[in-house]
């Protein structure tokens, strides 16, 4: 069964946002392979610095492989530096309401 994730987080500025939207927008075919399904990434209205990403996976433990295939990529640790998210992320997973 899909698992849908929810990853929220404030960007430094807003090179740092444009840096990641780039860099989901060029890594989804990478995860996809590791069982990415859907991605979609938005900014706050109010705030064009909050960033929120809605990810569809295969299974978390899918998501958990390719994170760590992420996170071992150097590519990654320097958007990470580039971001500067200024407070830590926030990951949900979520199942729809009954």
């Amino acid at each position: 069964m899909s698992q849908l994730f929810l990853l929220e987080f404030n960007i430094k500025d807003q090179a740092g946002v444009d840096t990641f939207m780039e860099y989901m927008n060029q890594s989804r075919q990478r995860m996809a392979a590791d069982g990415l399904e859907e991605l979609s990434s938005y900014v706050d209205q109010d705030d064009p610095l909050h960033v929120i990403s809605m990810i569809q996976w295969v299974s978390r433990e899918h998501h958990n492989v390719a994170m760590q295939k992420e996170f071992a990529n150097p590519e990654s640790a320097e958007v990470l530096a580039a971001i500067g998210a200024d407070r830590p992320l926030r990951e949900t997973w979520l199942d729809a309401a009954e």
